[in-house]
C-alpha cells in the first residue's frame, strides 16, 4: 500500500518507565498496556525527522457497519441494556463488586446520556452514542496515547466523510460488506490480508459470511446466550497470569490499591482467571492513575507491586 518501505517495531508492553510515563501524560485516559506507543513515536521520529504525523484510521470502522439495536424496536431501558453488553470493558456487575457502586446505579449513567439525545429511532440512539461517547470520549481522550508525542491525522472523523457513509443503508452494511467493498477499492492487496485473530480477508466472501453470522448471533436471543458464553470461555483463555495481573496482586499485598476497590473481590477475580489481560491493565491503569493524584512523585516498579 502506498509502494512505501516497510519498517517493523518491536517493543515491550510493561516497561516501567513508559507505564509510568502514560500515567503522567494521560491521567489514566490510556491503559498501561499500550504505554509502548509512547516508545513507538519517539522511534518513528528519531528515524525519520521532521513533522512527523501519525495517521490513523481509529474508530472509523464503526461507521461502515449495520449498529442494528437488539431488538430492533427497543425501550430505553433494552437499548441502555444492548449498549452496555455489547460495549462495556466490564460488566457492571463486576464494576459494581470493585466498586461498591450499585449496578443500577451504573446503568442509569448510560440510561441519562442516551435520554439527552433528540427524539430518534433506536438505531440511530446507537450509531449517537458511538459518536459521542465511544469516538470522541473513548478514542480522542482515552486512547488517543500519541499526541503527546506526535500528532495524529484521519480523514475518516471529517463530517463530510460521517455524513456520506451514514446515508448509506443499513442494509449494505450487513456482513461488514461496505466495509469490505471500501478496503477492496482503497487498495486490493491490503485487503487480501487476514485479519488478526484469525479472521478472514475483508475482500473474501468468508469475512461477509463470518460477520453475518456474528451480528445474527446478536440479533438472536438464544444465539446471543450462546454467542456471549463463546465469548466468555475465550476470556478465560486468555486470562493467564501477565505482568499486570502481577502488579495487581503486588499491589494489594502491599497495600498500594486504595479503600477505593474491593480489594477481596479484586484478587479473587485475579486468581480464579475471571479478569482478562487486557480488563487487569484496564483496572492497573485506574489504580496507578488515582495513586499518583495521591502520591504525584511515585514511580511503578516493573516487578511485584503497584504505586
Amino acid at each position: 500500500m502506498l509502494h512505501a518501505d516497510w519498517h517493523v517495531y518491536e517493543f515491550r508492553h510493561d516497561r516501567a518507565e513508559s507505564t509510568h510515563e502514560i500515567i503522567q501524560t494521560k491521567i489514566g485516559l490510556s491503559p498501561v498496556d499500550v504505554a509502548f506507543g509512547l516508545d513507538y513515536v519517539r522511534r518513528i521520529r528519531d528515524d525519520f525527522g521532521g513533522a512527523v504525523a501519525l495517521w490513523t484510521g481509529e474508530g472509523a470502522d464503526k461507521l461502515f457497519f449495520e449498529n442494528r439495536a437488539v431488538p430492533p424496536t427497543p425501550s430505553i431501558d433494552q437499548l441502555v441494556h444492548f449498549i452496555v453488553s455489547k460495549n462495556a470493558l466490564l460488566s457492571p456487575e463486576i464494576v459494581s463488586g470493585l466498586s461498591g457502586i450499585r449496578v443500577d446505579e451504573l446503568l442509569e449513567n448510560v440510561r441519562s446520556a442516551v435520554n439527552r439525545y433528540p427524539d430518534i429511532e433506536a438505531d440511530d440512539a446507537y450509531a449517537h452514542f458511538l459518536l459521542s461517547q465511544r469516538f470522541v470520549r473513548w478514542l480522542s481522550e482515552g486512547e488517543d496515547r500519541h499526541r503527546a508525542a506526535t500528532w495524529p491525522i484521519s480523514p475518516f472523523f471529517g463530517s463530510t466523510f460521517v455524513e456520506l457513509v451514514r446515508s448509506v443503508p443499513s442494509r449494505w452494511k450487513r456482513g461488514r460488506r461496505l466495509y469490505g467493498a471500501f478496503l477492496t477499492a482503497l487498495d486490493p492487496e491490503v485487503a487480501g490480508i487476514p485479519l488478526s485473530g484469525g479472521h478472514a480477508a475483508p475482500s473474501t466472501r468468508r469475512f461477509a459470511t463470518e460477520y453475518a453470522l456474528r451480528e445474527f448471533a446478536r440479533g438472536n436471543a438464544i444465539a446471543s446466550r450462546a454467542y456471549a458464553a463463546l465469548r466468555k470461555w475465550r476470556q478465560a483463555r486468555y486470562a493467564a497470569i501477565t505482568p499486570w495481573h502481577a502488579q495487581l496482586l503486588g499491589g494489594i499485598q502491599s497495600g498500594a490499591v486504595r479503600e477505593y476497590l474491593d480489594t477481596d473481590y479484586l484478587a479473587s477475580l485475579v486468581r480464579n482467571n475471571q479478569m482478562p489481560g487486557r480488563i487487569a491493565a484496564q483496572v492497573l491503569t485506574a489504580v496507578l492513575a488515582v495513586n499518583s493524584l495521591h502520591e504525584p512523585a511515585a514511580s511503578l516498579d516493573s516487578g511485584s507491586h503497584v504505586g
